[in-house]
């Protein structure tokens, strides 16, 4: 009876390349639970984060890390990823290099997969999302969780994760060629640092934690997807009263 897409990006793919018609679907959008209010560590390093799987731009991530260590060392970076969190341990294996390479690095902790529960009491003491996604997003949980928390999302505009992080995100243009995107990457780090806490940012990152726990709840969410299928119900209903009767 309907189609439901986690983003109006999303939606507008199947309607453009599928020809699936608008009037079919509709969009509820993902969602996190709410952080309490809590304040960001000022003593000691910034905390970056990155919290997906590794096929997402860690890779990118790591080359960037690399380019920055060489900058400054006023920084950390978190990094919990694996396929172990898909129950695909066997994929690890060809990305085993990779999380060497995090390994060497001065600044990374690689803590692989993880509870979501140890996630979010990082996230309340990280500051910015590392995230140079790969990956074409049609939502981003890892970008709403984080956003909730009051972290600053380092994102491209890549598939839906302008939607998903609208103008509070410092959104930047994806490169297709990873070398390019590490060395990009790594300047906007280097900036997002630089700025972290000017005042006109955390004023913002302020903003955002009340647009985020509010309009990504699991409250609004409910309510919409009871809306949905209490108008479906009705409509059902209403299609059977006006079916034609037949004697047999």
């Amino acid at each position: 009876t309907r189609i439901v897409f986690n983003s109006h990006w999303q939606q507008q793919q199947y309607n453009m390349k599928l020809g699936v018609p608008y009037e079919d679907g509709v969009v509820i959008k993902n969602c996190c639970e709410i952080f309490e209010p809590h304040k960001k560590p000022k003593d000691g390093k910034l905390r970056l984060v990155y919290f997906s799987a590794p096929h997402r731009g860690l890779h990118v991530l790591e080359s960037a890390i690399r380019y920055l260590e060489a900058k400054r060392d006023d920084f950390e970076v978190d990094v919990y990823s694996s396929f172990k969190i898909y129950g695909w341990e066997e994929q690890d294996k060809q990305f085993q290099e990779l999380y060497d390479r995090l390994n060497e690095l001065k600044s990374v902790n690689y803590h692989g997969t993880v509870s979501n529960d140890e996630i979010r009491k990082a996230l309340l003491a990280s500051h910015i999302l590392a995230y140079p996604s790969t990956y074409v997003e049609s939502s981003c949980c890892v970008a709403i969780e984080a956003m909730a928390a009051g972290l600053l999302a380092v994102i491209p505009n890549y598939g839906a994760l302008p939607e998903t992080c609208t103008d509070y995100g410092w959104i930047y243009n994806w490169e297709s060629e990873p070398s390019r995107h590490a060395q990009k990457y790594a300047r906007i780090l280097d900036s997002a640092l630089d700025q972290y806490w000017e005042p006109a940012l955390q004023r913002i990152l302020q903003m955002q934690v009340m647009y985020y726990n509010y309009f990504f709840s699991w409250d609004m969410r409910e309510a919409q997807w009871t809306s949905l299928l209490e108008g479906m119900v009705a409509e059902l209903e209403a299609a059977e009263k006006n079916q034609p009767k037949y004697p047999y």
